[in-house]
């Protein structure tokens, strides 16, 4: 009987090959125990830091104390002044010297200081660099009595008729109570009757915020000690005067930046001797200054 051929295994075989997958290249994942908190261990990193911060305090408050204070830029006030309202004491450690507060009580107490920077330099020196304002205007008061007044609305000082006409005077209002160092407030008129209660009133308030703008733009334009006198009597019609040669009208507090450096082109450009009104306002002549010479 002829042998038959059985190929039914090699069949099997090369199906089982196709089906099988090929392995993909994914790493494998390793669970590894976690430490244990080791509590110890960190109490003695805590307290080592804490030993080094301590050091560290310790000698710069045993090494670096205040033996010498310097002051420069005060002009208003003596050297002893500024350092005795500093309240810095020799010998303080210069770890615990606290800048601000130490800024703060000379601007609280002298008034004509604008600015205060506190520097350090080691071992043992503070210095102190004073701004003072550039400029004080006269104010009256409610009661008659004249007053200097920083363009921030500051009151420095009172002042006699004499030291009063050395600085240019602010018109329109007047200050109720008025005290050194303090804000300035200004004196509402005394109205019978009830005031009515409309936001268009204009109050002394309201004039008191408009000039210290004015003063603020020309101090900003450079324009210290030629003018002489600022009038916010009429808000509509704010009026700069440039000694006794020229009446400026700046009309309302709108783009007053623009007009004050307009009118100081205008000034510069006039002859030596021209006198007059120079109308800056831009309400009659848009983006033009009109002059006027007096009569």
């Amino acid at each position: 009987m002829p042998r038959q051929k059985i190929n039914g295994s090699g069949g099997e075989r090369r199906r089982r090959t196709e089906n099988v997958q090929p392995k993909r290249n994914v790493p494998e994942v390793v669970y590894t125990q976690p430490k244990h908190f080791q509590r110890k261990k960190l109490l003695l990193q805590l307290l080592t830091m804490f030993a080094v911060v301590l050091a560290v305090s310790m000698g710069v408050s045993i090494f670096f104390k205040v033996d010498t204070v310097l002051v420069t830029g005060a002009e208003k006030y003596s050297v002893e002044t500024i350092r005795d309202k500093s309240d810095i004491q020799e010998g303080e450690s210069l770890l615990f010297l606290r800048r601000p507060s130490v800024a703060g009580k000379i601007l609280d107490a002298l008034p004509y200081v604008k600015n205060v920077r506190i520097g350090i330099s080691l071992p043992g020196t503070v210095n102190i660099i004073i701004e003072e304002v550039p400029l004080v205007y006269s104010v009256e008061a409610a009661d008659g009595s004249l007053w200097l007044m920083t363009s921030e609305g500051r009151i420095t000082e009172q002042a006699d008729d004499a030291a009063a006409d050395q600085y240019p005077t602010v018109a329109g209002f007047r200050l109720a109570s008025p005290a050194a160092g303090q804000q300035a407030v200004a004196a509402e008129p005394a109205q019978g009757g009830e005031t009515p209660a409309h936001p268009e009133v204009i109050t002394a308030a309201d004039k008191l915020k408009i000039s210290l703008m004015v003063l603020q733009q020309l101090e900003m334009n450079e324009v210290l000690g030629e003018v002489t006198r600022v009038d916010v009597t009429n808000l509509q019609d704010l009026q700069i005067w440039y000694g006794d040669r020229y009446q400026v009208k700046l009309g309302n507090e709108q783009r007053l930046d623009y007009k004050i450096a307009a009118a100081k082109q205008a000034v510069a450009q006039m002859g030596q001797r021209q006198t007059g009104v120079l109308d800056a306002s831009f309400t009659t002549f848009p983006d033009k200054i009109h002059y006027q010479p007096f009569e």
